[in-house]
């Protein structure tokens, strides 16, 4: 009787009950078109959701920059959290082919805190269905009917950066991802605008 009593007690105290309760569902990230990446986790906290934060790295040869975004939450205790990094505006530039990592920082109202664990994302064209093929430190991304000219891409890249190193006593160290779409117009919008006369002379 004096157990059940204690149980009854515990379970009546204020706080209690939601406390490190935060889950979290698999995080995704989407890019319907080149524009634009989403991304999203399903999250459960029943004493509700007081932030929940977007940490993602950009990698480059050189260095790696990245950043952190806040999603929306308004207190609710089951949302989908959602931040959209936009790729391509006046200000930012993210070519297709990117690599990130990326973390969620989930904290309710009663500061309970998880971190889900390390994802990551090859930024694509999300228009269309990619095939990718890797031979050494190059990868090549293409869809459709361009497997030869992925081919090509590949050939030349490799050879090129051989005949490279070679000149100049140096080494590649890192990966290379060249992307390949089918045809210049369907490249078009993943492209970074520099003014409509620097455009119309682009081939």
């Amino acid at each position: 009787a004096v157990v059940a009593l204690a149980l009854v007690i515990a379970l009546a105290l204020p706080g209690t009950a939601h406390a490190g309760t935060i889950t979290a569902g698999e995080p995704a990230a989407t890019s319907a078109d080149p524009k634009s990446v989403v991304f999203r986790v399903s999250v459960q906290a029943p004493a509700g959701l007081q932030s929940a934060t977007l940490d993602y790295k950009l990698f480059n040869p050189d260095t790696t920059v990245g950043g952190s975004q806040p999603a929306e939450v308004n207190g609710s205790t089951a949302i989908d959290a959602t931040v959209t990094l936009e790729t391509n505006t006046a200000t930012r530039y993210i070519p297709i082919g990117s690599r990130f990592t990326y973390t969620w920082t989930l904290v309710d109202k009663e500061g309970a805190r998880i971190v889900t664990p390390q994802r990551e994302f090859v930024f694509l064209d999300g228009r269309y269905q990619w095939q990718e093929k890797t031979t050494g430190n190059f990868t090549v991304y293409w869809y459709g009917d361009n497997a030869r000219n992925a081919d090509l891409a590949l050939q030349a890249a490799s050879s090129t950066t051989t005949a490279n190193e070679a000149l100049l006593n140096v080494k590649l160290t890192y990966p290379i991802r060249l992307v390949v779409w089918r045809r210049e117009a369907e490249g078009e919008m993943a492209q970074q605008s520099r003014g409509g006369a620097f455009d119309r002379q682009v081939v």
